[in-house]
């Protein structure tokens, strides 16, 4: 499965990244929302999941899914995260109602388990066909 990262701060893209191939995800990275919106339009059809940051310099997550969704590119699995959110319902209204959201700071199994809930709903599998366990100390 591939999945478009989304992340501003290099240290937490880097991280995130990380965490998804080692938990066998293939990532697509990006340093902003118009960056991942390009990325959506050249290779919308190879992306299966996309993780966001909410808020992010040039476009906010929420902007470039829906930017992306109005021009027909396509509708994905999303999880949003943020750190400064505590709470989907307190974020700014043009994040989705009932939207698959994780608080930073969070560990590399807390990104990963989130996400695979996310897909989990939208009927999609984790890799290997199976939710994928880590070591307790959340690394």
């Amino acid at each position: 499965m591939r999945i478009l990262l989304a992340e501003d701060e290099d240290l937490v893209r880097r991280l995130a990244s990380r965490a998804f191939q080692n938990a066998g995800y293939e990532v697509v990275e990006a340093h902003d929302g118009e960056a991942a919106l390009e990325i959506l339009r050249q290779r919308g059809s190879e992306i299966q999941a996309i993780v966001t940051d909410v808020v992010m310099p040039k476009m906010y997550g929420p902007e470039f899914l829906r930017v992306a969704e109005e021009d027909g590119l396509g509708v994905w699995p999303v999880l949003f995260m943020s750190a400064f959110l505590s709470h989907p319902s307190r974020a700014p209204s043009e994040l989705p109602q009932g939207a698959n959201f994780l608080k930073k700071p969070f560990t590399s199994s807390q990104l990963v388990a989130e996400f695979e809930k996310a897909i989990a709903r939208a009927g999609l599998e984790a890799p290997r066909g199976k939710l994928l366990s880590f070591p307790a100390n959340g690394n």
